[in-house]
């Protein structure tokens, strides 16, 4: 990764690990040119992706949560495969069972983790529909107001840092491709703005 003139790495990670999203796994990721999204009945525009984060289905489900279409007892992607819905996003922390600087634990069972994402992933490709995981590079949810480098990461330098986040992505990459469960799409960070 070359930086610019000028540019000086930051002494710690901290929430700085926005910056480094793009540049870092640009290189992991190369488009899928045989993702084809299929139009579903309900109304669906052909063509159009119609999608649903349901990352917190596995804990709701081992909670004994049921799902249900017109009374009748179904699978969660069933029901929403059947209502249009042809993409399912889900969500990866690093380790969902750390705290954040400002949010307890996500998990303590470590619900959105990569062995529990990749077994949800399995299910959505079972079913046929189209995988977006998105990365949040954090302990827990990411967002505009918070972007904390994973707990693990926390102290290394930056050149480190940045070689640590590709080399995570695309061995997450590689788990998924290996479990049957190749993402048509990523998502890289969350809600991640502009500078």
């Amino acid at each position: 990764m070359s930086r610019g003139k000028g540019h000086t790495a930051p002494k710690r990670a901290g929430p700085h690990i926005a910056a480094l999203v793009g540049a870092a796994c640009l290189s992991v990721f190369a488009p899928n040119p045989g993702v084809q999204v299929a139009a579903q009945r309900g109304g669906v525009v052909p063509g159009s992706i119609v999608g649903a984060d349901i990352s917190s289905v596995q804990a709701a489900e081992d909670r004994g949560v049921r799902y249900s279409d017109r009374g009748v007892q179904k699978d969660i992607l069933e029901i929403l495969r059947d209502h249009g819905f042809n993409y399912i996003r889900l969500r990866v922390f690093n380790d969902p069972t750390r705290p954040t600087p400002r949010d307890r634990p996500y998990s303590p069972q470590g619900y959105c983790d990569l062995p529990h994402t990749i077994a949800m992933a399995k299910r959505v490709k079972a079913m046929g529909m189209g995988l977006l995981i998105d990365f949040h590079y954090s302990d827990s949810w990411a967002d505009p107001g918070k972007q904390f480098t994973p707990s693990a990461w926390a102290d290394l330098p930056f050149d480190e840092l940045v070689t640590r986040m590709r080399d995570w992505t695309a061995d997450a990459i590689a788990q998924l491709r290996a479990a049957g469960a190749t993402p048509d799409m990523v998502q890289i960070g969350n809600e991640i703005t502009p500078g």
